[in-house]
């Protein structure tokens, strides 16, 4: 799985570096509207390359807790993830975007699972 994302987070790394570097090299051209699509097809460069990582991110999740049955067992698993939406509804149903998955998203994803 960290195959997959090394070339993703190393093009969002060096994307900072790349704009500077363009930036200093285009400031002092003469071409201002070659200037401005160099920074803003960088930018978009820099967005793309990191939305891969932040789903790569999300599906961790769902594996770690494919893991984590393994250990505890998956009704224990699905007990406790939902006493813990019990305890903090705001958890349960948030909007967690690209990032994590909400808590009724991890329950659902352990539902499905075969035993």
């Amino acid at each position: 799985m960290l195959k997959a994302i090394l070339p993703t987070m190393a093009i969002a790394l060096l994307s900072p570096f790349i704009i500077l570097a363009d930036v200093k090299l285009l400031a002092s051209s003469q071409f201002g509207v070659l200037y401005d699509l160099v920074i803003i097809a960088l930018i978009i460069i820099l967005i793309i390359s990191i939305i891969p990582f932040m789903i790569l991110h999300k599906k961790l999740y769902l594996e770690m807790d494919d893991k984590a049955i393994q250990i505890v067992g998956k009704e224990s698993l699905i007990a406790s993830l939902t006493k813990l939406a019990s305890i903090d509804q705001s958890m349960a149903t948030g909007k967690t975007g690209f990032f994590r998955p909400s808590i009724q998203e991890r329950i659902q994803h352990l539902a499905n699972l075969p035993q």
